[in-house]
């Protein structure tokens, strides 16, 4: 079996920031490289799945377009069945307050108002009733990204 790479680093040599490279790609460094997706996830303290909703909604100008989106829902779909099946964890669930950092992300990604609702949301959501307008919301940006899409189309043929 195949070992894993890892990197040495000498002694003496400088350790950098993980925002200040990125492994494939440079779509997250490139648009605010001082605060990254992952940095919104650790500071509103996000599980997995809103993680994930959250770096689909923000990426998907950058990276795989309306896919993106699409990915979003069925992460938040999957979080829906969850607590379908554990009604007692909403319990635990407690409402974040975006700051200062998390408009300025949404700004340099370019967020339309409906984009920061559903980030805003990601960090806010309390219950059931929450991720069911959460999921509306990504159906309307979806909805807004292909007109965007097709207007663009035919900016271009013109």
């Amino acid at each position: 079996m195949e070992q894993p790479q890892t990197t040495e680093r000498r002694s003496g040599e400088e350790r950098r920031s993980p925002n200040e490279y990125q492994v494939a790609g440079s779509h997250y460094r490139e648009i605010n490289p001082a605060y990254q997706h992952w940095d919104l996830v650790a500071e509103h303290d996000l599980d997995y799945f809103m993680g994930q909703v959250t770096k689909y909604v923000s990426r998907w100008r950058y990276k795989n377009g309306v896919q993106d989106l699409e990915k979003s829902i069925h992460y938040l779909e999957k979080l829906q069945s969850l607590y379908q099946c554990n009604p007692r964890s909403w319990c635990v669930r407690r409402a974040g307050t975006p700051g200062h950092t998390f408009y300025e992300f949404c700004r340099s990604h370019k967020l339309t108002r409906t984009e920061t609702l559903i980030m805003e949301m990601c960090i806010t959501y309390i219950g059931p009733d929450d991720l069911e307008r959460l999921r509306l919301l990504l159906l309307r940006a979806i909805a807004e990204a292909h007109t965007a899409q097709a207007q663009q189309t035919i900016g271009h043929a013109g």
